[in-house]
């Protein structure tokens, strides 16, 4: 499973209040993630992109350095590649993801860039970022009969919580626990995962115990100074057991309004030099593979089951349409979008799409949009006039 911990500076983020509507349609899944809103576009390029791999260290020895380059260059092909498949593919498939010949990977790919290199005679180094292309993904797949997700997710602030004895830990030092967060910056998921700085005003704005207790109001401030509208609070709990001698991690993923369903996990790892460190890499690990292997179920695209829905859009003008029919195209569970009618201040809409209307609502929000049930019928709505109007 890969996936990608961001350490950002919260000043690039311009403060809004996370609001919400009424009678909202919103796909129920783990800890709520759907809800979760905007980040800088460098830090989550991956993750925005399902098909866009960053940074693939690549290098390789060879009789001459055209040749260690060729070798290098098509051994990061297919490392990207293998993590889009991972990226997109349920879990349960993923000991089924399609083998590829060099030819075909070659014309999967829409484009590429190369930094760092480092050459000598014999060798080659560098680091790569691989485009590929969509339909060719998707067929690769479909192909294999391998379900899928592709709908990216929205940021997701992670609170590193330890909890040794009556202490619990989340700002003070030493938090080895944090530390194993810090460590984890590889591939991204669909689900980007923003650790904050630590600073004095993250101190300010929420405590370890209103973290821990899913207080709302301090963690919508945390969310909300990172440009985020979900939080998650990991709590880890270590222990080791003096029979066994065996080290254990029991990890507890609470949501922003406190919700524990399906947010435990258990991991054990033998004691020795290198003992909790392993151990809390390993549960960093499976806390962000749980997020994103839940993301995908609730997102996974339904081929065989396409619906229709017709949606108003109250719009200021030309302009405010074509910018949301443009974020209506960009979902691939939409998969046509037609125009009915078009009035200088609404619009009516025929969404096509995969799936059921939970997973569809789901996708509207990853593209700043909510599905409201009026007394007239379904409206889209953006986000920033939800948020508008929502009471101070």
């Amino acid at each position: 499973m890969h996936f990608n911990v961001k350490i950002l500076d919260p000043g690039r983020f311009a403060m809004g209040r996370a609001g919400r509507a009424p009678r909202r349609v919103t796909a129920f899944i783990f800890v709520l993630f759907a809800l979760c809103c905007g980040a800088a576009a460098s830090e989550t390029a991956a993750a925005a992109d399902p098909f866009l791999v960053l940074g693939v260290a690549v290098h390789a020895t060879a009789a001459d350095t055209s040749l260690a380059r060729a070798n290098a260059l098509t051994a990061g092909y297919r490392e990207g590649l293998t993590q889009v498949f991972e990226r997109l593919a349920l879990d349960e498939d993923l000991s089924r993801l399609p083998r590829l010949s060099d030819a075909q990977i070659s014309q999967m790919i829409s484009g590429f860039e190369i930094s760092n290199e480092s050459v000598t005679s014999t060798h080659y180094r560098a680091n790569l970022n691989v485009k590929f292309k969509p339909d060719s993904i998707r067929m690769a797949l479909r192909n294999a009969g391998l379900r899928f997700a592709e709908t990216p997710g929205r940021p997701v602030v992670v609170l590193p919580i330890l909890a040794v004895g009556p202490e619990s830990r989340l700002w003070r030092t030493p938090n080895p626990w944090a530390d194993a967060w810090k460590r984890a910056a590889v591939a991204a998921g669909l689900v980007p995962l923003i650790l904050p700085i630590g600073d004095e005003t993250d101190v300010r704005l929420a405590g370890v115990e209103q973290a821990s207790a899913g207080d709302t109001m301090a963690l919508d401030r945390i969310a909300e100074r990172y440009g985020a509208r979900e939080t998650l609070s990991v709590i880890a709990v270590p222990s080791k057991d003096l029979d066994t001698g065996m080290l254990r991690l029991d990890v507890t993923l609470l949501s922003r309004e406190g919700s524990a369903q399906a947010g435990r996990l258990h991991l054990e790892f033998p004691s020795g030099p290198e003992g909790w460190g392993t151990l809390f890499d390993q549960a960093v690990a499976a806390v962000a593979g749980r997020v994103n292997g839940d993301w995908k179920q609730v997102n996974v695209l339904q081929f065989d089951q396409q619906n229709t829905i017709d949606v108003g859009v109250t719009i200021a003008g030309l302009a405010d349409w074509l910018d949301i029919r443009r974020r209506l195209e960009t979902l691939s569970v939409i998969r046509s979008v037609e125009l009915r009618e078009l009035s200088h201040n609404s619009a009516l809409l025929r969404l096509s799409y995969l799936g059921a209307p939970e997973g569809m609502a789901s996708a509207l929000r990853q593209a700043q949009l909510d599905l409201e049930e009026t007394p007239e019928g379904w409206e889209v709505v953006p986000f920033a006039r939800t948020e508008s109007a929502s009471p101070p």
